[in-house]
């Protein structure tokens, strides 16, 4: 309740914003209310002004959020002036309206794919609904699992999302815990438990921050929050719950996806080498050639395969071999250019994919990593070497993309063959012409381990 005093001096700081106004000085009226308005944050003129101004500035989604709250600051206080039967009847109205808003909002949390764009969906929800300007998901450091940090901000709001703020956050939680209710931070300016990170949030328009813990089976998997970066809108204990039941779902949400994501890569993963596995690279295979087909490109193929392996199973036992195996995965992923396709094809055959790639320029790539693994992988004093066999789709319009896909296979395997007895450590292909001449490329001398490559036992 603002006191006579109050508002006599209220009135003196309007007039200087009309003032203000009248003279087109935007900036320092809408700074003049905002200092208003965190000493007085239920005062309506101030925000009808503040609403005026945002629009005068092209600020349309400030404009609409805060004519959103005088609505509603408003309805509130009409309520007061009702009777109890018109009161009862108004709570029911909005315990439907909030249940409504819980309900459309679950569907957009579970309807996601990926964690991302889960976030993503949610996040622009929750900031339409609270009023808000960016949400952030702070992820605890024993659930990251190699993920990052995320962030959505409002239409013209700047992101914030860096070290200093991950390092404000976790500080704020740790000195905030709660798992009853979220945490409000009202004038965070001006909170002295954020005293030492003022000018942080200054800089970044952090006027009001509300963060919760995502709890999935007692296990905190890390923290949303939101913020404002104007100071007009405070939170109800209705936004308060929904804000909280948000969070709790979005924590099922994500490690459902998380789960869903682990069971595709066991089904589509090599353990040893973490490369694609053999039913992974069937089913891309096709997926590339029916693009090829359709944007009539050219596709390459490679299947490649350790010499002599089973020598080095015999000799050096079975752990070494499948340390050649993890190793050679390894240079592969590493040293193929963004697009290509690789997976473990089974055994010691991997396979390579060149989507959009001549033969030609595929033979040449296969040939270099040919002699990278001859510089970089051995096993106690043994150069390791592979060879490999390349095809290029040719296409039957008679033909199945299927049978097309076996006989690529087919012929890839073929060379792979050739190259074998013809001495190993080799590529062999053959030129897609009329005469179908063999190329042989000839071995090139295994030069010294490279310590930039070189993998140590």
């Amino acid at each position: 309740m603002i006191s006579a005093f109050e508002e006599n001096e209220l009135l003196d700081l309007m007039s200087d914003v009309e003032l203000l106004l009248k003279y087109r000085n935007y900036a320092a009226a809408s700074a003049r209310l905002q200092e208003i308005m965190e000493e007085h944050p239920d005062y309506l003129p101030a925000k009808e002004a503040l609403q005026e101004v945002y629009r005068m500035t092209g600020q349309g989604k400030r404009a609409q959020d805060l004519e959103k709250e005088v609505r509603a600051l408003s309805d509130e206080r009409a309520k007061t002036q009702l009777s109890p039967v018109a009161k009862e009847e108004y709570a029911k109205i909005e315990r439907r309206q909030f249940a409504e808003k819980v309900d459309g909002l679950i569907r957009i949390i579970y309807h996601g794919q990926t964690l991302e764009d889960t976030f993503e969906a949610t996040a622009a929800e929750i900031l339409n609904l609270l009023k808000a300007d960016r949400c952030l998901l702070i992820f605890a450091d024993n659930a990251r699992q190699g993920l990052n940090d995320l962030e959505f901000c409002a239409k013209d709001v700047d992101s914030c999302l860096n070290e200093g703020t991950s390092e404000m956050l976790q500080h704020w939680f740790r000195e905030n815990p709660s798992f009853d209710s979220p945490v409000v931070s009202c004038s965070s300016q001006r909170d002295p438990g954020l005293a030492q990170f003022r000018e942080l949030l200054v800089s970044s328009q952090v006027h009001t921050m509300m963060g919760y813990p995502l709890i999935y089976k007692s296990r905190s998997v890390g923290w949303l929050v939101i913020q404002q970066c104007v100071p007009y809108y405070s939170w109800s204990e209705s936004d308060l719950t929904l804000f909280s039941v948000a969070c709790g779902h979005l924590a099922t949400a994500f490690e459902n996806l998380r789960s869903f994501t682990e069971l595709q890569d066991l089904a589509f993963k090599d353990s040893l080498t973490g490369l694609n596995n053999r039913h992974f690279l069937k089913e891309r295979l096709g997926v590339e050639l029916s693009n090829a087909q359709r944007l009539h490109y050219p596709l390459s193929l490679a299947i490649l395969d350790v010499d002599h392996f089973k020598r080095i199973n015999d000799t050096y036992g079975h752990p070494a071999g499948d340390i050649v195996l993890r190793k050679l995965g390894l240079l592969l992923k590493n040293n193929v250019r963004k697009g290509t396709v690789v997976a473990r094809w089974g055994g010691e055959e991997f396979l390579a994919v060149f989507p959009n790639m001549e033969l030609s320029i595929a033979a040449l790539i296969v040939e270099r990593f040919r002699d990278k693994v001859a510089s970089a992988i051995r096993v106690e004093e043994r150069v390791v070497t592979i060879s490999a066999g390349l095809a290029q789709v040719r296409w039957d319009h008679s033909s199945s993309l299927e049978d097309i896909q076996a006989r690529l296979i087919e012929e890839a395997d073929q060379n792979l063959y050739t190259a074998k007895r013809d001495g190993r450590n080799r590529v062999h292909w053959q030129p897609v012409t009329p005469e179908n001449e063999a190329l042989n490329v000839p071995p090139v001398p295994a030069a010294q381990p490279s310590p930039s490559l070189s993998l140590p036992f």
